[in-house]
């Protein structure tokens, strides 16, 4: 668990305060609502699941709203230098653009990459919001940069590598 949020007690007891009651009594009237954040359906609330509830409860249960379009319009244009970027590794003809296909197996690469990165973005916001309202703050946003930055790219690689480029006839 992240050390800043040993700095809300009201909000962890609360938290344990639903773990318990969910775990202990099927019945209870929280049981239903901590469900959908025992994402290992071990009956048990720990590590990001505590985090994610706690989160939650501070939002005053409700979802957590992601700057949906905003997001959309990041990923759109790291689609865009992404791929200027990986030319020679989407440009099987090597004449220098992308032909249909070339562009198809790009948007499947990019496809996981975008997959994982939302993944990627949702652990980071768990693990940097210090204030547990769902959203990073500037001051939150960069302190997770550097680490959004080496997790984009990790994804990008094994995203590459799963998808090698083909090698070329009679090589």
């Amino acid at each position: 668990m992240h050390a800043s949020h040993l700095k809300y007690p009201a909000c962890a007891t609360v938290v344990l305060l639903f773990t318990l009651a969910a775990a202990s009594a099927e019945e209870s009237p929280l049981a239903k609502p901590l469900r959908k954040f025992d994402a290992n359906k071990d009956g048990k609330l720990t590590g990001n699941e505590v985090v994610l509830a706690r989160q939650a409860f501070n939002r005053g249960g409700k979802d957590l709203q992601m700057n949906g379009q905003a997001w959309k319009e990041i990923m759109e244009r790291r689609k865009r230098t992404w791929k200027e970027q990986q030319l020679g590794y989407l440009d099987l003809s090597g004449d220098g653009k992308l032909d249909e296909a070339e562009n198809q197996r790009g948007d499947l690469v990019w496809e996981e990459i975008a997959k994982e990165s939302d993944k990627a973005r949702m652990e980071i916001l768990v693990k940097f919001d210090q204030n547990d309202d769902g959203e990073l703050s500037d001051k939150e946003r960069q302190a997770s940069r550097g680490e959004f930055e080496t997790r984009r790219k990790e994804i990008e690689v094994k995203a590459m590598a799963a998808h090698p480029k083909p090698s070329a006839p009679g090589t």
